[in-house]
């Protein structure tokens, strides 16, 4: 790393370690110096202190200068990771490496199988937020995938995009992930209307993606209705202005985005008992014009 991102490193190495002598975290080992050493060194720093320095970097450099350090920082450093985008993933060293992960991106993985979802799931690893990008023309994310990341209990945003060798049998495991709060299905073509009625389970969920679920109609938005949501995305499905109206009965939603739909004026104005509606696009919503979006504007925050 370059000179200065190190002695950034070191140097909250040495504010935090002169901080826990004086004052040491409950729970963490002796800081005191070893009898016989009279002079502060990096020697001596165990991981108590090592773990406070890496929750005092802020930015990729410093923390990158803090891993190149030494192999035991390098390993402390690891232990508190909390967010990893991979470009491969070997999910049983992933597991073992980053036992605190919270957030995995695997947008960039072309290596990722049903199997390496198995892993993740049965490991102790606690994830909140989990991304998968399927490989359009050999997708590898199937129902099976699915029933694994069912068991992710701790999951609060999950985001399946365009994984289109999941179908509406897939959708039935996520029912189970009680605390997600984030859907995002955004180009998953196969679903359809049914596959929705699995997430009525889902009480917690407030924000949902079907962006390019191009067989999601106005009978799905009935039962999406039902959801507390707060912020909705539809575009280039099979949704009309029958479905705006079960949308009105969001009366939570704070924002909506329409995007490539066959929408109307009628369709747009019935969405006047959406008191909270801070945000809607139109995009490319080629039948609607400024006199419905005029009408809706007394009624909005």
């Amino acid at each position: 790393p370059a000179p200065s991102q190190t002695t950034q490193a070191w140097s909250a190495c040495a504010t935090v370690a002169g901080q826990c002598v004086v004052s040491p975290r409950a729970g963490s080992r002796s800081t005191a110096l070893p009898e016989g050493v009279q002079n502060l060194s990096w020697a001596w720093l165990v991981d108590g202190i090592l773990q406070q320095v890496v929750q005092c970097l802020s930015g990729h450099s410093r923390l990158q200068a803090f891993r190149l350090t030494c192999r035991h920082w390098k390993a402390v450093a690891d232990q508190n990771v909390r967010q990893l985008a991979p470009s491969s993933l070997k999910p049983k060293d992933l597991v073992l490496l980053f036992p605190r992960l919270q957030v995995l991106e695997l947008v960039q993985c072309r290596n990722v199988r049903n199997r390496d979802l198995f892993v993740l799931a049965q490991s102790a690893v606690q994830l909140r937020c989990l991304t998968l990008g399927d490989d359009t023309n050999k997708p590898w994310v199937t129902n099976r995938g699915l029933s694994s990341i069912g068991r992710m209990a701790s999951l609060t945003s999950l985001a399946l995009h365009d994984c289109n060798s999941i179908t509406n049998n897939g959708m039935a495991a996520l029912g189970g992930l009680r605390q997600l709060a984030s859907l995002s299905l955004r180009g998953c073509r196969k679903l359809t209307n049914n596959g929705l009625e699995a997430l009525q389970a889902n009480s917690s969920l407030t924000s949902l993606n079907l962006h390019g679920c191009k067989r999601i109609s106005d009978t799905g938005l009935a039962v999406v209705s039902s959801l507390p949501l707060q912020a909705l995305s539809l575009g280039l499905t099979r949704v009309k202005d029958a479905g705006l109206a079960h949308l009105a009965r969001l009366s939570q939603l704070t924002e909506l985005h329409c995007t490539a739909e066959e929408l109307t004026d009628a369709g747009v104005r019935q969405l006047s008992s959406l008191s909270r509606l801070a945000t809607l696009a139109l995009r490319e919503c080629c039948e609607v014009t400024g006199d419905a979006v005029l009408a809706l504007l007394p009624t909005l925050p």
